[in-house]
């Protein structure tokens, strides 16, 4: 399943690199400024392990949500082929309280867990993972919600998130070695292969609706 969803990021990756390039660059430019303690690095909202004080933890506190969230949007819309730069900033626009305190939020249970062992810090970030995918999809859904809905859907699929998750840690230790180069391709593919591990858990919970 795992490469199923890797083949289909492919395919809506595929044509559209010039656009997928800059867009990463202007997530990764904004989101790196005080992120530099995030595991892997590759998602702040997911993965972020550690906080910082002054004015760049204050930045992060108020881009990085909105700025995930509109990333997630630019990524998912080039399976329709209607993908712009600019939709990378639409969750200033469409969702920036619930974005901002999704991640406020989230990173400070994350942190907490964290400060036990790593290993329930882990588990946290993947229980929050498709928070800001829940967002897009219920626009009735504030933070809060959207943070249980992603615990439930992750409940009985942490493992497979965590495999799934692993199988890219080449791309990344690759995108480190080459000075960051490497992760313009490995940001956007993970992301899109993430959108459609979400897509297929979805569709698994309306079924499980449906019976």
């Amino acid at each position: 399943m795992r490469e199923e969803f890797k083949c289909k990021a492919k395919m809506y990756l595929d044509g559209n690199w010039p656009e997928v390039v800059i867009t990463t660059i202007i997530f990764l430019l904004l989101t790196s400024v005080s992120n530099s303690n995030s595991w892997l690095g590759f998602e702040s909202g997911d993965w972020q392990f550690g906080l910082k004080g002054g004015f760049s933890q204050i930045f992060s506190l108020i881009v990085t949500g909105p700025l995930t969230y509109g990333f997630l949007r630019f990524i998912r819309s080039l399976k329709t082929s209607s993908s712009e730069i600019s939709q990378l900033f639409v969750g200033f626009q469409e969702r920036f309280k619930e974005t901002f305190i999704a991640h406020v939020v989230t990173t400070i249970f994350i942190v907490l867990w964290s400060l036990l062992l790593i290993v329930p810090g882990i588990i946290a970030a993947i229980s929050y993972t498709m928070v800001y995918l829940v967002l897009q999809d219920n626009p009735n859904l504030n933070a809060f919600q959207a943070i249980q809905e992603s615990k439930s859907m992750m409940n009985g699929n942490k493992m497979r998130f965590f495999g799934f998750a692993l199988s890219f840690a080449g791309w990344f230790i690759l995108g480190i070695l080459t000075l960051g180069i490497g992760l313009l391709y490995a940001v956007p593919y993970y992301t899109s292969a993430k959108i459609e591990f979400y897509e297929e858990l979805k569709t698994r919970k309306i079924k499980d609706y449906t019976y």
